[in-house]
């Protein structure tokens, strides 16, 4: 994925812990810009979520 032209864009509202956060997260993994960092944890919570055993109750 990180060599795809990114072409999409949205608009995403954060309180400002939320930001804060992202913002801190991307300081401490020395990622340069908030868009970047955000790119960098949807990819983190994507691959965590198909580690991530399926239940019953999972809709596909």
């Amino acid at each position: 994925m990180p060599d795809e032209m990114k072409t999409i864009k949205f608009q995403l509202m954060l309180s400002p812990r939320e930001a804060e956060l992202i913002d801190n997260w991307g300081f401490s993994n020395r990622i340069r810009s908030r868009a970047e960092a955000m790119r960098r944890l949807c990819e983190i919570g994507l691959a965590a979520h198909e580690q991530t055993p399926k239940t019953i109750t999972d809709k596909e």
